[in-house]
């Protein structure tokens, strides 16, 4: 699997509202740390159930982290391949763990690391991290989120789902651990992003 950790990320403002883009409607913010009922509402999830669970996961009461969106597609690719792309906007529940590029940094690290120990390597897949500025409007402060970019490729677009699935599943695993790792920082945390 490619693993890349980039800071060219767009910036973003949380929460913010629905609009009207040239490429389509952005349905706006949707806290489901508060309210987990309204991802059956996000329309960017009909018909992917693997990124619903993703999502969902992300999401849990018990999770360090949360979700500002996301989006899906697939392409043919050069060559006959396929691709099938996503991407999810992840950042801390832990609002302090969002004002330094380093708590990012570190997530990667270890992601890539427990990649490299994994014997399967997912070659017809990759996981882009990146960091972008983000105004945590509510709190009244600058900080940073990711937008992570998960991609499968593959001869056709199931092949290509496949792979998708397998490295949006070694993430989800990754995360959920990552999270069971710090509870007692997020029992004892202070202050939330929401």
């Amino acid at each position: 699997m490619l693993l890349t950790f980039s800071e060219a990320g767009p910036g973003i403002g949380i929460p913010y509202d629905r609009s009207e883009r040239p490429d389509g409607t952005n349905h706006g913010y949707i806290d489901l740390k508060r309210s987990p009922e309204s991802i059956h509402s996000i329309p960017e999830l009909k018909g992917y159930p693997e990124l619903f669970r993703f999502i969902e996961d992300a999401n849990r009461d018990e999770s360090v982290f949360r979700t500002a969106g996301c989006a899906v597609s697939i392409s043919a690719g050069d060559g006959g391949n396929y691709i099938h792309n996503s991407f999810i906007h992840l950042l801390f529940e832990i609002l302090h763990w969002n004002t330094s590029p380093t708590c990012y940094r570190l997530l990667f690290e270890e992601f890539r690391d427990r990649m490299a120990r994994q014997e399967n390597r997912l070659a017809h897949a990759s996981v882009l991290f990146s960091l972008g500025p983000t105004s945590f409007w509510q709190h009244g402060f600058d900080g940073c989120s990711l937008r992570v970019f998960v991609e499968g490729r593959g001869q056709s677009e199931a092949m290509a789902r496949d792979n998708w699935q397998s490295a949006l599943v070694s993430l989800s695993l990754f995360l959920r651990d990552f999270s069971a790792a710090y509870q007692p920082q997020l029992q004892n945390c202070l202050r939330r992003v929401s």
